[in-house]
Order: structure tokens, then C-alpha cells, then sequence
């Protein structure tokens, strides 16, 4: 299959910024993973009901049921974890950083021109 350059310059996608708030991703990112939650479950159940019926691989439906369960619980247990970073003094660090690095390629240009002159 052939793309055309409009068809082509239609995924490009610009360069740019996108934000949301702590709380919209926290909504988009629990909707997401109940999701896939979700849809693994009633697979598992579906196993469970039916039974396993492919003759190129074996499946331990009892296994499988056992790390869904732990899998859920997992996302339980994250969901009700506080961060533990303190984002204003990471945020502090990377000014500096971002401070120390300019003036760290300051000095190497500065430097560099000085060994072009001599």
C-alpha cells in the first residue's frame, strides 16, 4: 500500500507540550488499567467456564486464576500507595541542574574559542 504525502503529513505529529492535572491522569490511568483488569477477567472466566480446549499449549487455569487474583490486588495496593517524592524539591533540583549544565557548556564554548584564537 501506497501513502500519499497528505495521508503521510496527517501522523505527523508537531513538536509541542501537552499537559493534565494529577487528577486527570490518575482518572484516564485507573480507567485504563481497570480496563485491561477487566477484559482479563472475564477471559479467565471464560477459561474457567469452558475449559481450556488447544492442544498446542498447556494452561494451569488454576495458576492463572491465582495471579489475577494477585494482579488485582497489586493494582489495590498501588492505587492506595502515597508518592513519596516531594515533586516541589525535585522540581527545585532540576532548576539547578539545568542551571549548572549552561553554565558548564558556557565554560567548554568559552574554552573552545580561546583554543581557536591561539
Amino acid at each position: 500500500m501506497e501513502i500519499s504525502s497528505n495521508q503521510a503529513k496527517d501522523w505527523t505529529l508537531p513538536n509541542g507540550r501537552f499537559s493534565v492535572s494529577a487528577k486527570e491522569f490518575k482518572t484516564v490511568t485507573d480507567q485504563f488499567f481497570d480496563g485491561v483488569l477487566d477484559a482479563m477477567q472475564k477471559r479467565i472466566e471464560g477459561i474457567v467456564a469452558d475449559g481450556w480446549n488447544r492442544a498446542d499449549c498447556h494452561l494451569d487455569i488454576p495458576q492463572l486464576v491465582k495471579e489475577q487474583i494477585q494482579r488485582t490486588n497489586l493494582l489495590r495496593t498501588l492505587r492506595n500507595k502515597k508518592s513519596e517524592t516531594d515533586w516541589d524539591i525535585a522540581r527545585k533540583a532540576l532548576v539547578c541542574l539545568e542551571t549548572e549544565m549552561k553554565k558548564s557548556s558556557d565554560r567548554t564554548r568559552r574554552a573552545a574559542i580561546k583554543n581557536q584564537e591561539r
